[in-house]
């Protein structure tokens, strides 16, 4: 071939080709158009597709956000109410004691607690005394309640809480108990008891001594019983407050021993008269009240530290009690008068106290002298203005025995052997003039030495008018 052959044949064949690819290229392009549109419209397609998923899940969220909004409103209205009903009421499952008060409002509250407190009021307090009983109400003794106090307690229960603490006490409640508690008055019980001590006591007998013959008699004594009171007392007071009212108290008083003041033992230690004077009287109106107010303190006990009053001793100087009227002194004259002479008992008396080494508390001479004993000796009384008194200063108990003849008046005090540690005593007058004096209480002991001077009183005297 030659080369224009060549050429003719590569000029055809560039000819044919190029249709072709102008043809391919077009159907590429139309496949990529088509391509493309198919592309837009799925892509639109699955755009609203997600569009409306998304309102559907959205519409639905709302729908039930409303419903959950709608219960929490209804369940939040319904137990508001719920919890507000109960302001003014007790919550459930509260009692009182056994008795239920729950959903009760406050007056309702009131009337229980009221029903409560008069039963408290109404129980009793029974004591029994070996077969003797005795009783009284509650009432009766003061007891009280606190029933305004439970009432504030019982109302206020649970109202300081959250609302579902309080939610939770009305609809899952938990019994709640309350007793009353009582308060008692300790000066009632005291004297409630002291009734019944004053009523099962048995007093003592104190043991007695006389002389007779110069003979010491002596009577035993016996012991008695009292109440103890505070036992009592505290038994009463711990079970009213103890069972706060849920229950009568019963309670045993026991009965203890009391011994006599004054036993056997100690009045046998009296053997030995430790003195005596006498004193002598003409027969008549004054010899009588002599030997009458004497009598009337004969064989009188005076145990260690007790005082004697002879006015006490001798008592009223009247008719009733045997005495007449005779001479008594009167703003210096010599006047009758009821009693007239007893102070020849409290002379007499006043002498053997001396002797005995007792000093007296307190005495007074006449106004003017007597004729039974010197100056400075005697001693005078006057009903509620002057006295003889003395204490018994010695360890052990004293009689003061009396005992009068026609004529004369003898006062002995006996005691103890012991009593006087063997001393002797004896009175002495220091004459100022025939109308004043000292007297002195000379001591002597066991060989009549003088140990001692003491200084008595001093006496003073009027003339006769």
């Amino acid at each position: 071939m030659s080369n224009d052959d060549k050429k003719v044949d590569e000029v055809h064949e560039t000819t044919s080709e190029e249709p072709i690819e102008n043809e391919a290229h077009e159907e590429i392009a139309e496949f990529e158009d088509t391509i493309n549109k198919i592309s837009e419209k799925d892509i639109y397609k699955d755009v609203d597709l997600k569009n409306k998923k998304f309102k559907i899940g959205l519409i639905a969220g709302i729908i039930v956000l409303i419903a959950i909004i709608g219960g929490v409103l209804y369940w939040w209205t319904s137990n508001k109410k719920l919890v507000d009903s109960y302001e003014y009421k007790v919550y459930p499952e509260v009692y009182i004691y056994s008795e239920p008060v729950g959903e009760l409002n406050e007056v309702d509250l009131s009337k229980v607690l009221a029903e409560k407190d008069a039963e408290i009021a109404s129980k009793t307090v029974k004591v029994t005394v070996n077969d003797k009983e005795y009783s009284s109400s509650y009432a009766g003794l003061d007891v009280t309640t606190n029933k305004d106090e439970l009432e504030d307690k019982i109302m206020s229960y649970g109202k300081n809480k959250s609302f579902k603490g309080k939610l939770n006490l009305i609809n899952e409640p938990k019994k709640k108990t309350y007793n009353m508690t009582t308060t008692v008055n300790e000066e009632k019980i005291k004297e409630f008891v002291a009734q019944i001590s004053e009523d099962v006591k048995v007093d003592p007998v104190n043991a007695s001594a006389s002389i007779s013959g110069g003979v010491v008699n002596i009577v035993e004594g016996q012991n008695g019983y009292v109440l103890d009171e505070k036992a009592l007392v505290d038994s009463i007071t711990s079970q009213i407050t103890g069972k706060n009212g849920g229950a009568d108290v019963v309670a045993n008083g026991a009965l203890v021993e009391s011994e006599a003041d004054i036993t056997a033992n100690e009045l046998r230690t009296i053997d030995t008269r430790i003195s005596s004077f006498t004193t002598y009287f003409s027969p008549g109106n004054s010899g009588h009240n002599i030997q009458t107010g004497a009598s009337y303190f004969n064989n009188t006990l005076l145990m260690p530290g007790e005082e004697f009053s002879c006015t006490d001793g001798i008592g009223p100087t009247t008719a009733e009690r045997g005495f007449v009227s005779s001479n008594t002194y009167v703003g210096g004259k010599v006047v009758p008068g009821m009693g007239g002479g007893v102070c020849q008992i409290a002379t007499t008396l006043y002498n053997a106290e001396l002797r005995a080494g007792i000093l007296p508390t307190e005495r007074q001479n006449h106004m003017m002298t007597v004729g039974y004993v010197g100056i400075g000796l005697d001693a005078t009384l006057a009903d509620d203005l002057i006295d003889l008194r003395f204490v018994n200063t010695y360890d052990y108990p004293l009689i003061i025995t009396t005992s009068s003849t026609s004529g004369s008046l003898t006062v002995e005090i006996w005691s103890n052997s012991n009593a006087t540690n063997g001393y002797t005593y004896e009175p002495r007058v220091e004459a100022i003039s025939s109308l004043d004096c000292y007297t002195y209480l000379d001591k002597y002991d066991s060989s009549g030495n003088l140990v001692d001077s003491i200084y008595l009183n001093e006496s003073v005297y009027q003339p006769f008018s």
